[in-house]
């Protein structure tokens, strides 16, 4: 079996594009770690407070990262057909995700 190599023109998003995706989450973990740790500090998202709740740091990491999949999986559906929406929506993504982190480490260092 040949292997097409430039899957740019079929219309999947190149690894590097999506390898990003794990950078800032892979951080926001880490920084939630240590804020969780300090006196009068919780999870702000509900949805990921209830994971954290029911389930641990384990069951946070799974929920974040479960994430992650589900917006890599999607931006490369849209890939298939509208290559530019997909790639503007994983930039739109490690924003948000950065700007958790840097809002994080702001309250950290407080």
């Amino acid at each position: 079996l040949a292997f097409d190599v430039n899957l740019r023109n079929r219309g999947v998003l190149d690894w590097l594009e999506e390898w990003h995706q794990t950078e800032w989450p892979s951080l926001d973990v880490f920084m939630t770690y240590l804020l969780i740790r300090q006196p009068g500090f919780t999870e702000g998202n509900p949805v990921a407070a209830y994971f954290l709740n029911h389930w641990g740091m384990k069951g946070l990491v799974y929920f974040k990262f479960g994430m992650v999949a589900f917006v890599c999986v999607l931006s490369q559906i849209i890939a298939r057909t509208h290559r530019s929406i997909a790639v503007r929506l994983l930039q739109f993504a490690t924003i948000v995700v950065g700007a958790v982190v840097i809002y994080s480490l702001m309250l950290y260092l407080r």
